[in-house]
């Protein structure tokens, strides 16, 4: 039996509270594996006031504050026995102009490099496209998690399609379950009940479904929409929690109080299948038409739930076919028109239920784990970037302990 490929991932990681933590913690988990659980490690991504408890995964923190730290997290790769890098790609992970940093690491690393692009924008900046194109050219394969990515990359971004691989975001088996059981077990009994969740921020357009609850709420006058999860803690940091009080000021001039109720806490995977279990909508809300993945929905999908959504690029991908209901960007009347067109009838909340989860049955992380397996193994094997030799005087080492920057060591910190 050959050993597994040696991984080592470039991501943030819980206990961070970020959607590319957990996507990382999942895949991995999600890995089948013959040998040591040694041979996959994170190189973990935080900023200067973080300080997490991390498992004994991560051996080595990139710390965004360090003008120095993607060259180290390089040397660190390169000196290490890792057979391949697997970067977790979003603009906003990494310092630099929109991430541009992380393009030091990819040039400085001998060993292969698989990212898993979480943006692919339709219309990027100079500059993003700049990054994206450099994280293109020194990456042995890139994964989109929608195949309109595909094509995006191709015709927007000049990437060669023979780099690109569509592997679908990962999701839970879930388990259909009695809705109204559920309901009663969580406190949810006599009410229609709406669902967003995720981390809160101003980009997911919940303002637009309280301005839908009035109408809805004149057809159905039980419904509750559940707001689910904490504020992202960028959003935090930079504003503590305005939005979320937006959102509370405008529910109550809209007389619809009663109707919105906010679970402000992280949820974890075990906690929220209940809620999807237990919802008669799920809705995201999203701005702008550029989000080309969405964790969530594809959990909402997974659990198979009725969804309303507005028409970003991977919601049109994945609600196609009588899969959901899309609504306009920015318009409370026609999610309202939307959500009440499935809370009034019964067969078509049914069918959207049926549909969503056949097709996300496929999208198992099993199934996601197993495919990035064998995409690992494929470049490992071809070894094309690790085949240059490491710099002169280094030599190959073993895993080592995580790495802390002490504050002697800790520069004037630099913009993200």
């Amino acid at each position: 039996m050959t050993r597994d490929t040696r991984m080592l991932f470039i991501s943030t990681y819980p206990p961070q509270h970020c959607g590319i933590a957990t996507f990382t913690q999942h895949l991995i988990d999600a890995l089948p594996r013959n040998g040591s659980p040694r041979d996959v490690r994170v190189a973990a991504i935080v900023s200067e006031d973080e300080h997490p408890e991390f498992d004994d995964r991560v051996v080595h923190q990139i710390d965004n504050s360090r003008p120095t730290a993607y060259f180290e997290a390089a040397e660190f790769a390169n000196t290490s026995n890792i057979d391949v890098v697997c970067l977790q790609h979003e603009f906003g992970l990494f310092s630099g102009e929109s991430g541009r940093d992380v393009v030091s690491f990819l040039k400085a690393c001998h060993k292969p490099v698989v990212t898993t692009l979480h943006t692919i924008l339709p219309e990027p900046s100079d500059v993003q496209q700049e990054v994206l194109q450099a994280v293109g050219r020194h990456s042995r394969r890139v994964v989109a998690m929608a195949n309109v990515g595909i094509d995006l990359l191709a015709q927007r971004y000049g990437l060669s399609r023979s780099k690109m691989v569509f592997i679908p975001h990962g999701v839970p088996q879930v388990v259909p379950a009695d809705r109204e059981a559920v309901r009663r077990r969580l406190g949810l009994q006599d009410h229609r009940v709406i669902l967003t969740f995720g981390l809160l921020g101003r980009g997911k357009g919940i303002e637009y479904m309280v301005d839908a609850l009035p109408e809805i709420r004149r057809r159905h006058p039980n419904v509750l929409y559940l707001v689910l999860g904490r504020t992202h803690p960028n959003v935090l940091r930079g504003e503590g929690e305005a939005y979320r009080d937006e959102l509370s000021r405008r529910a109550a001039d809209l007389g619809v109080t009663e109707n919105l109720r906010f679970i402000n806490r992280f949820i974890t995977d075990d906690e929220l299948v209940p809620y999807l279990q237990a919802c008669d909508v799920y809705v995201t809300p999203y701005l702008g038409r550029d989000q080309i993945t969405s964790g969530t929905l594809s959990y909402a999908m997974a659990a198979g739930c009725a969804v309303v959504s507005t028409p970003y690029l991977y919601a049109e991908e994945l609600l196609a076919d009588g899969r959901g209901r899309l609504a306009a960007f920015r318009n409370g009347a026609s999610l309202a028109a939307e959500v009440n067109a499935v809370l009034g009838d019964a067969v078509l909340q049914s069918r959207l239920m049926g549909h969503a989860y056949t097709y996300a049955r496929s999208m198992s992380w099993r199934n996601a784990g197993k495919r990035y397996q064998e995409l690992f193994a494929t470049v490992a094997q071809t070894r094309a970037l690790a085949a240059r030799k490491p710099r002169a005087g280094s030599k190959a080492e073993p895993w080592a302990a995580p790495r802390v920057n002490g504050p002697a060591d800790r520069p004037t910190v630099q913009g993200t």
